[in-house]
């Protein structure tokens, strides 16, 4: 006998599928956020860093990996210049230290998202890298997996901020930090000069002028190397006196202790970064195969504006070697850190920076000293310790595919192995 049901039976049974399906992915996802969501802007400050609105303010999409010595610096910088106020972190899985404690003073302050791999890089993108290219090589192996996720967590993150409504947003690193170019001639005639304008604040200009209709920024890196004063900096001692209060050093800060640059042309600046005003690129360009993490978007951040001269840029990202302390604390799975790059990029020395470093005193008096204290504590400490050999590409690989695998598929990275479905 075979039974019959009504249509509209029938009707709500196919239609309830895959709103069950949908409830099941969530229930059985991977994908998860390791931190809630911090919230709340700091509503006190100079005129020009008092901003909640998010036209007025920027966001940024940060990887992490073992530089918590300048994430400390990076983060009260950046509230201070851009000013920040979203910030979307991701791990990574080779990292020997947790920046959760350092985001987590940020909570009254800015608001800050720290994902887990499985958010963004889900395991089939992961195998993908595999099944796509045929490679033997372990180092060209974890050369891919970096790139990749760097990639997907630009493009996830975008989307993101994309979607709350974020304006401009900087793609920079825990050792770049995001500068007005005060000596471009252009610049200094056409805007008015005003010492706590934000970087926010100077591309509205910008555009008001004319000057800047892409919304795609190029910023060209400037490295600093390790030159001291013999005599000492009088900025930064003069500087210096507003910090006994709050228990850190003018030598903790890099943009106070290194002042000394490459020349404009010098090849260890290398390519630069970019700042992308989201609101203003349509869904169409916002695609996986568009992003890069020197050119964010592609058809906007071109090759000219990611190689854009320093003289000819209204914005310069200073990069900061750093002490070789804080140089060795952080592997990196493309073996670029190696003594002898760090002793050349430590030894420039062309030309002394004269840009006023006032921003630690517009942040001091905007937030207050008990929590400048407090937000500025670990300021350019190394928290891990270097170890004498670094791990090799072989024991590199072997964690992360424990790590971004599960035990249980660890072999799913070994060299020359095809990865299945």
């Amino acid at each position: 006998m075979v039974t019959k049901y009504h249509p509209t039976v029938i009707f709500l049974l196919v239609s309830t599928v895959p709103f069950l399906f949908s409830i099941a992915r969530l229930l059985f996802s991977q994908d998860r956020i390791d931190l809630s969501i911090f919230h709340n802007d700091y509503p006190n400050g100079p005129t020009n860093i008092r901003h909640n609105a998010a036209q007025h303010t920027f966001s940024a999409c940060l990887l992490f990996n073992d530089d918590i010595h300048f994430l400390v610096e990076w983060l009260a910088y950046h509230w201070t210049i851009l000013p920040l106020r979203r910030l979307i972190v991701a791990i990574d899985p080779l990292s020997n230290t947790n920046p959760s404690r350092i985001l987590r003073r940020w909570k009254s302050f800015m608001n800050v998202s720290i994902w887990e791999d499985d958010f963004f890089f889900n395991r089939f993108h992961r195998s993908s890298i595999l099944r796509s290219v045929n490679v033997n090589d372990t180092s060209t192996i974890l050369i891919n997996v970096h790139r990749q996720r760097q990639k997907m967590f630009y493009f996830q993150c975008m989307r993101k901020l994309k979607d709350e409504g974020q304006h401009w947003t900087a793609f920079v690193d825990t050792d770049e930090l995001v500068f007005q170019n005060e000596n471009h001639l252009r610049l200094r005639k056409s805007l008015p000069q005003q010492t706590n304008k934000t970087v926010s604040r100077l591309l509205h200009e910008l555009q008001e002028s004319k000057q800047v209709a892409s919304p795609c920024v190029g910023l060209p890196r400037l490295l600093f190397g390790t030159k001291e004063d013999s005599k000492g900096d009088s900025e930064a001692v003069a500087h210096g006196s507003l910090l006994p209060e709050i228990g850190v050093a003018p030598t903790d800060f890099m943009t106070l202790r290194w002042r000394w640059h490459a020349g404009n042309d010098n090849r260890l600046n290398r390519a630069g970064k970019a700042l992308v005003d989201l609101s203003r690129i349509p869904n169409g360009l916002l695609l996986l195969d568009n992003v890069n993490a020197h050119r964010p978007i592609k058809q906007l951040c071109t090759n000219d504006a990611m190689w854009i001269r320093i003289d000819e840029s209204p914005l310069v990202l200073h990069h900061y070697v750093g002490t070789y302390q804080q140089w060795i604390s952080r592997d990196d799975v493309r073996n670029k850190r190696t003594s002898i790059l760090y002793s050349e990029m430590a030894a420039v020395n062309h030309t002394k920076d004269s840009n006023e470093r006032a921003w630690l005193k517009y942040f001091i008096k905007a937030i207050g000293e008990k929590n400048a204290a407090m937000l500025l504590n670990d300021v350019g400490k190394v928290e891990s310790t270097p170890k004498a050999e670094r791990m090799s590409p072989e024991a590199k690989l072997a964690k992360l595919s424990s790590l971004l695998y599960g035990k249980k598929t660890r072999k799913l990275l070994v060299p020359g192995t095809v990865v299945k479905k």
